[in-house]
């Protein structure tokens, strides 16, 4: 009986040591449904001793699950922002102590490197490229802050291509090409390409309306269809722009050209605004005097003085105004001659034929050749008209020995 006894005591101390081995196996995997419920068939003396190697597996079963709802709580924390989550080391001891020391020394320094890596981002956003990452990472810290000091370096580039752009300077063209997409979904540097030989199409369209125009070819316009959105814009009002000159230009020009055949039948419209209109106003003043001046010769062409008090109230209109007085002169003159005539006229009527003179120092050019023409014919009639009277005279006395013709006055010899 004490045999069978003995040797069931043992099967119950294997049993509990298999049981034992397999929880030690499941926890060495990971797995924590074990099973160390100790059999009642165990001796007492030897229960004890199980008991406590199942109080520490269980322990240490315990100490790992809470280790793993601790690392689950630390993970769902980060992910939803709270990155200063630590696990509580304090409720372990010894190695758990230490692996959460260490989870939590990871998680630290993984939260350091990422607020040194927003940091440097947070400026990047603001625009501030001044400063490189320059970092002593590795692994994967080290990839994380050299794509980060990649990403400064291409956006001071493309800031600083800006900057020449919006001076219109392309010059980094060529150099954009070169570099080309840097990936599959790059739209920067093509989009800094395109900018760039836009801006230069643009600048090559409006320097050939612009030489076209300095040669006075102003019906050249630019093609709006080379261009998109704002750009074609841009060369749709530079065309208005020359529209807007050439249509004044064009009715100024039309309207000096009739003046340069003396045609003063038409002027120019008054349908322009600001400086177009300034120029429609002196266009159409110039051909106002122009016609007073037309008006003024065919007065003259037929001896009508009669403006010339308004002219003289106008007086010269500038500096260099030369035709107001040379007509104001020209209406002077020809009525000084009239003057002059009719006081000869009145001399003669008066029978002072000796007196009945022109007074030729008033006058000059063609009008003292006129005045001197007048006083040589009233001399031609005065010599034989004084003989005349002289012959009379001798004849009233009844001496008739000098009736002679005189001069060239053959005609009258009879009469004389």
């Amino acid at each position: 009986m004490g045999f069978l006894k003995k040797a069931e005591a043992l099967r119950s101390q294997n049993a509990a040591i298999e049981k034992l081995e397999r929880a030690l196996g499941k926890i060495t995997n990971g797995d924590f449904d074990i099973d160390v419920e100790i059999a009642d068939s165990v001796p007492p003396e030897e229960r004890e001793k199980f008991i406590k190697i199942q109080q520490h597996l269980l322990g240490m079963k315990e100490s790992i699950c809470r280790l793993s709802r601790d690392s689950e709580a630390m993970a769902n924390a980060v992910k939803s922002g709270n990155v200063d989550y630590e696990i509580d080391t304090e409720e372990y001891a010894g190695s758990y102590a230490k692996i959460g020391n260490n989870m939590n020394r990871s998680a630290r320094a993984a939260l350091e490197t990422m607020q040194e890596a927003y940091a440097k981002i947070a400026k990047l956003a603001e625009n501030d490229f001044t400063e490189s990452a320059n970092h002593n990472y590795q692994g994967g810290f080290a990839s994380l802050f050299d794509s980060i000091d990649n990403v400064q370096k291409n956006l001071l580039n493309a800031q600083n291509v800006a900057e020449k752009i919006s001076r219109g300077d392309t010059s980094e063209l060529d150099n954009f090409k070169k570099i080309g997409k840097r990936s599959g979904n790059d739209h920067l540097v093509p989009a800094f390409i395109d900018m760039m030989e836009t801006i230069r199409n643009l600048l090559d369209e409006t320097a050939r309306i612009s030489a076209a125009a300095v040669e006075g070819k102003l019906d050249i316009r630019g093609d709006t269809g080379k261009f998109q959105g704002e750009y074609a814009s841009l060369i749709s009002g530079f065309n208005e722009t020359l529209d807007a000159v050439d249509a004044p230009l064009k009715a100024a020009g039309g309207a000096i050209g009739r003046m340069c055949m003396n045609d003063f039948s038409e002027g120019m419209p008054k349908e322009f605004k600001g400086q177009y209109l300034e120029l429609a106003t002196s266009v159409n003043t110039l051909m106002g005097r122009l016609t007073a001046l037309q008006v003024a010769l065919s007065s003259l062409a037929v001896g009508d003085t009669s403006s010339v008090e308004d002219y003289r109230k106008v007086g010269k209109r500038s500096e260099n105004d030369k035709i107001m007085p040379a007509t104001i002169a020209g209406m002077d003159n020809i009525r000084s001659i009239i003057n002059e005539t009719k006081r000869m006229t009145m001399e003669v009527a008066n029978g002072n034929i000796q007196g009945a003179r022109g007074d030729i120092d008033k006058f000059s050019g063609g009008y003292k050749d006129i005045v001197s023409g007048i006083n040589d014919i009233l001399n031609t009639f005065s010599k034989p008209m004084d003989e005349t009277l002289n012959i009379l005279t001798k004849m009233s006395v009844n001496d008739f020995t000098e009736i002679r013709p005189y001069g060239k006055l053959q005609d009258h010899q009879e009469v004389l």
